[in-house]
């Protein structure tokens, strides 16, 4: 991968992270491992160069403001819901965990507080029976 791909992936792995909750410098260089200056760099081109409107909270910390959906809140929980059923196959997890998170900043605050958690703990229960039945031969548990 050569270093404009690696940024330009980077840049959008920072730019979903921002539109999912806020995040200071500190965190977003742990969370993607990378220094502080390289992500305060981003953060200047995601603004300045990409027309991303980011903005700093009073603890300074960054985000992207949630835009208008097309979807109201009940539509959302519906499809929110439904897409935590497929989740449940195995096929295609990481995009149906990508699209739960996007869906849950459209879900009523109530909801989002219930279904968000309960979404962590299923991924987290996944990748261990994923984990265990891989070792087991002949195992097909969707993993």
């Amino acid at each position: 991968m050569n270093r404009t791909v690696g940024k330009a992936q980077r840049l959008a792995s920072l730019r979903e992270e921002l539109e999912r909750r806020p995040r200071s410098v500190v965190e977003l260089a742990h969370l993607h491992g990378y220094t502080r200056r390289t992500i305060e760099r981003d953060l200047v081109t995601l603004s300045e160069d990409m027309g991303v409107d980011l903005r700093k909270d009073d603890k300074h910390r960054y985000f992207v403001p949630n835009k208008p959906t097309a979807l109201n809140e009940v539509e959302a929980l519906a499809v929110y819901s439904a897409t935590r059923l497929l989740l449940h196959t195995g096929v295609g997890e990481r995009h149906y965990r990508a699209a739960l998170e996007k869906l849950a900043r459209q879900v009523p605050e109530t909801a989002r507080a219930r279904y968000s958690p309960a979404s962590t703990t299923y991924a987290q229960g996944l990748k261990t029976a994923c984990s265990t039945s891989s070792r087991k031969p002949g195992s097909n548990s969707g993993c």
